[in-house]
């Protein structure tokens, strides 16, 4: 605990004398671990609330994540794209089929539908940046409404990292931040889940 407490502090130390180095560093990290899918965004995303507080952790970790799924969907675009066409009734052509059939929710749902299918758990992230960069959906597309889902969803591990760290200082559990922290972890998918039933019907 001890060492998770020194850390926020080492990182905004390490800030005030690298204003600019400290926070980049923190963002190519990000980065690279989301873009290849790598553990370690988790605890990043902790560290960033605990470091930077909920506003500014969350921006921070909102960017970086969007940045690696980017990466991650243009390379997938990019070898698709570079890969034969799948013969019929082949394991690639039905997995087209599937595919289709996710453009056509992501179709009737709009934006709005790519936002909140971050937000529940339906396909892993590490899946769900590649297969995205597979379909017809455009940059922009995919962009936009990344950025606001995976903003929404680092929220309640921002919120943990801010409430481990007002808990460790104070000695003794925050309540009210580690309520919120909780809170936000429970409601975030359901409520994402039951708007993108909304969206794509």
């Amino acid at each position: 605990m001890s060492i998770w407490a020194s850390l926020p502090d080492t990182l905004l130390l390490w800030q005030q004398a690298h204003p600019l180095l400290a926070p980049l560093a923190f963002a190519v990290v990000f980065v690279l671990l989301s873009a290849l899918s790598l553990p370690g965004c988790g605890p990043l995303a902790l560290m960033a609330g605990a470091a930077w507080g909920l506003a500014a952790g969350t921006l921070a970790v909102g960017l970086a994540s969007t940045v690696g799924a980017t990466l991650a969907f243009l390379a997938a675009r990019r070898l698709a794209r570079a890969a034969p066409a799948p013969r019929p009734g082949s394991r690639l052509a039905r997995a087209r089929g599937w595919l289709d059939r996710g453009e056509a929710l992501l179709e009737r749902g709009g934006p709005l539908a790519l936002v909140w299918l971050r937000l529940v758990p339906i396909v892993p992230y590490p899946l769900l940046n590649p297969l995205l960069g597979l379909t017809r959906i455009s940059l922009r597309g995919f962009v936009v409404p990344s950025f606001f889902g995976l903003l929404i969803g680092s929220l309640p591990w921002v919120s943990a990292g801010q409430a481990l760290s007002k808990s460790w200082h104070a000695g003794g559990l925050d309540v009210p931040s580690t309520a919120v922290a909780a809170s936000l972890f429970v409601l975030t998918p359901l409520l994402a889940a039951r708007m993108l039933r909304r969206t794509a019907a």
